[in-house]
């Protein structure tokens, strides 16, 4: 069963510790001096309340948000003045448009869902495996509407935290991102406070203390419903220790959490009709299409330990990942021996270091496993997946996601390098007729919009001759 067919059309480890302690202070400093610099820092006056639109920057969207902040309906359900009726502070939404409605502040405006990339994997053979294809793919994608004020406006949620530029890695929403050709998403979950669903988080940081796991994922649905050409990856990995998890032992990777997962990707007929119903295999474009290949960076053990439950997705679990590593693989199928080869250096060590220093660390180590994609072009089992994504909160001073990927001006940043190399690589190609570049893997990124191009030139590689 689609979700069309209920819906025709709709749119649009911080720890007490000295260690935080001095990190505080650096990120309070690093605060104080953004704030005179023009970072946005107007807060809401209170918990349910938004910033006037004077305050508001790019758009913005707020807990607490009614009329004219949520979505255009189509001219049948619009009111008078074209906004939206719904108050946010008492909204419980019942039928799957609201409840794609309630998740605006992650997923965004569907109507910015169909641009010029939205449908690139048409022209991908249906024989194509994935692991073969060249894919952009977004880090902690769901934090591009945590500023500071929608920060503060939750401080009585999650207490006092580093400015909220410490936890933003993107700057346009899922919808944006699937229009603009992202095709991989790095979820990050919790239970949100006071509730028994699963929500948003990076790290300590609530993006939202209502949006759910399963409405974004209802928002995927219609778009794939609009977009039956495309497949996505989606990544979901348990981040958040901060509130209390209803499980017996109140830890994140608990029967309960588990099962909560499972159920929105095998509990009904509705999710069983988006997935990729396959375990541990990628498949190709022909069999994946219309539908969304589980990453598995949650412990799983309790579901596949279980034999009356059908477990899916490509099993790459924290006991396995490795942290802060440049390098590595996991075998993600005993049988077919198919890894999968993962850079993820984010805390750019070593502290303190120049910015320019991190970046290029950073640089060699995404270039590294870029290249051990390209070369590997005889066995399209093997995944490889390149986070882009890079920090380094504890130097002195605070390096941030947006100045990493080059986005404050002060260096070239990952991004920029990324988009020379790829350029580079094309370039050498065309003058030996090689017939290297076949594939890139996923590449997973900060920031991307500030680098224009780099979407659409990571799609093209798909298609060189």
């Amino acid at each position: 069963m689609k979700f069309s067919t209920l819906n025709n059309t709709f749119f649009s480890k911080w720890t007490n510790s000295l260690g935080f302690l001095l990190f505080s202070c650096w990120f309070f400093v690093f605060l104080l001096i953004s704030s005179s610099t023009g970072l946005e820092s107007d807060s809401p006056s209170s918990f349910w309340t938004s910033p006037t639109s004077s305050e508001r920057p790019h758009g913005l969207i707020y807990p607490g948000d009614s009329s004219g902040v949520a979505v255009d309906y189509t001219t049948t359900n619009k009111d008078p003045n074209g906004q939206s009726e719904i108050d946010y502070s008492t909204f419980q939404p019942k039928t799957p448009q609201e409840r794609i409605l309630a998740a605006t502040s992650i997923l965004g405006y569907y109507e910015d869902s169909h641009g010029d990339l939205s449908n690139w994997m048409a022209r991908i053979s249906d024989s194509a495996q994935i692991s073969s294809l060249s894919i952009p793919g977004t880090h902690d994608s769901a934090t591009w509407n945590y500023t500071q004020a929608t920060q503060a406006a939750l401080n009585p949620i999650t207490g006092v935290l580093p400015p909220a530029i410490a936890f933003q890695c993107q700057s346009r929403s899922l919808f944006q991102m699937l229009g603009d050709g992202v095709r991989f998403f790095d979820l990050r979950v919790g239970y949100l406070p006071g509730l028994k669903e699963l929500g948003f988080f990076h790290a300590a940081a609530l993006l939202d203390p209502k949006a759910a796991l399963k409405d974004v994922l209802l928002g995927f649905y219609l778009w794939l419903d609009d977009h039956p050409t495309e497949t996505l990856l989606v990544s979901i990995k348990v981040d958040n220790a901060t509130f209390e998890d209803p499980s017996s032992d109140k830890q994140p990777s608990t029967a309960e959490l588990q099962k909560s997962i499972y159920q929105l990707l095998r509990g009904d007929d509705v999710a069983r009709s988006y997935w990729f119903n396959k375990d541990s295999e990628l498949g190709n474009m022909g069999e994946s299409r219309g539908k969304i290949i589980f990453i598995q960076r949650v412990e799983w053990n309790l579901i596949r330990s279980d034999p009356t439950l059908e477990p899916i997705g490509i099993p790459i679990p924290p006991s396995v990942y490795p942290d802060n590593n440049p390098s590595f693989s996991i075998t993600y199928n005993n049988e077919t021996n198919s890894k999968v080869f993962i850079e993820d250096f984010y805390d750019i060590k070593p502290n303190p270091s120049p910015l320019e220093d991190k970046v290029d660390r950073k640089f060699k180590a995404i270039k590294d496993n870029i290249d051990k994609a390209i070369k590997d072009l005889y066995n399209k089992d093997q995944l490889f997946i390149t986070f882009a994504s890079g920090e380094a909160v504890r130097n002195n001073p605070p390096i941030t996601p947006k100045a990493t990927q080059g986005v404050e001006g002060k260096t070239d940043g990952v991004n920029k390098k990324i988009l020379d190399f790829l350029n580079q690589k094309l370039e050498c190609k065309d003058k030996s007729n090689s017939q290297e570049l076949k594939r890139l893997g996923i590449l997973v990124l900060d920031w991307y919009y500030q680098t224009p191009t780099l979407i659409k030139k990571i799609i093209d590689y798909n298609f060189q001759q």
